[in-house]
């Protein structure tokens, strides 16, 4: 009721739904309902995207009903149907919140096929509360990519995913590699200053 108040402005609105976002209680069937329907048709940009991932948020403790199969479906096709790097990016952190596995083909195929290295970082991130075994080998794979970003990303979802102990090899040999590239890295930068 308070987020429908006429007297209630933009940035009020975003609060309650920063507060949804962060809460750890289960949301109830209807505040999912009101998410849902204002990450679809919210006619401020921003807000739509507060209720996007607050419904991330929800439906990592939402039980596996008929309206969480509904949410699911509808982030997965505005992911699959969006052409716009900064949705896919927003979409991804909706769906790492999510913590949910149904997302995991979706998260798969960004670190499989070439694309931008922001958006395979964010994909890299959004398996942080995803735990299944494909997840953690995902995970401990984007240690070993090409690109700093996507390996800084593997790195730091790992320090928020539950502890695996598939993750330790692969964290140490990024760590080995990193560390050699930033010394030699600072070594030419010594040898160009004198």
């Amino acid at each position: 009721e308070a987020y429908e108040s006429p007297l209630l402005a933009a940035p009020g609105k975003e609060t309650i739904l920063a507060a949804l976002t962060t809460t750890q209680a289960t949301l109830d069937i209807e505040t999912r309902d009101f998410l849902e329907k204002k990450m679809e048709s919210d006619p401020d940009p921003r807000l739509a995207q507060g209720a996007a991932y607050a419904m991330g948020s929800a439906l990592q403790n939402a039980p596996g009903d008929e309206q969480a199969a509904s949410a699911i479906a509808k982030i997965e096709n505005r992911f699959q149907a969006s052409t716009s790097l900064a949705e896919k990016l927003a979409l991804l952190d909706v769906m790492g919140n999510s913590g949910r596995a149904e997302f995991l083909p979706s998260i798969e195929g960004v670190l499989s096929a070439e694309g931008p290295a922001a958006l395979k970082a964010k994909a890299e991130f959004s398996l942080r509360f995803i735990r299944t075994p494909e997840a953690n080998q995902a995970l401990a794979r984007g240690l070993s990519a090409g690109e700093s970003s996507v390996r800084e990303a593997a790195a730091s979802a790992i320090s928020l995913a539950e502890w695996s102990e598939s993750f330790r090899s692969p964290l140490e040999a990024c760590a080995a590699k990193d560390a050699a590239a930033r010394l030699r890295m600072d070594a030419a930068g010594m040898e160009f200053a004198s």
